[in-house]
């Protein structure tokens, strides 16, 4: 084996290698951010004012207008409004592809399911 040849293998190694090493670092870089997001719904969606509203929708039949809601929930109004807010706000997420439907499904699904 000549030098030159020795050159373009090592070259060749390091090209491959510094690709791997890259795509193992996208890699853990995706996984890191996976974990930020399930860490901030998970605060997002069980933090007292959310409860608090979930709580409040539990006793509200079906069917109701915006204003028997309203005479409803009384000073409870807000925290369904939060309730909203943030539920529209992560299906705009999940519609985004910013976060995945199971990871929304897997932190929403439980308080939906006491509503309906």
């Amino acid at each position: 084996m000549t030098l030159s040849d020795f050159a373009t293998l090592s070259t060749a190694l390091a090209v491959i290698g510094g690709m791997v090493f890259g795509g193992w670092q996208l890699r853990l870089a995706a996984r890191a951010r996976s974990t930020q997001i399930s860490l901030h719904l998970m605060e997002t969606l069980h933090s007292p004012e959310l409860t608090a509203g979930l709580v409040a929708l539990l006793d509200v039949p079906d069917g109701c207008s915006r204003t028997e809601l309203r005479e409803r929930l009384g000073d409870q109004w807000k925290s369904a409004w939060l309730v909203f807010f943030t539920m529209d706000g992560l299906g705009l997420l999940v519609y985004r592809g910013e976060i995945a439907r199971s990871v929304a499904d897997d932190f929403s699904g439980t308080p939906w399911a006491l509503l309906g």
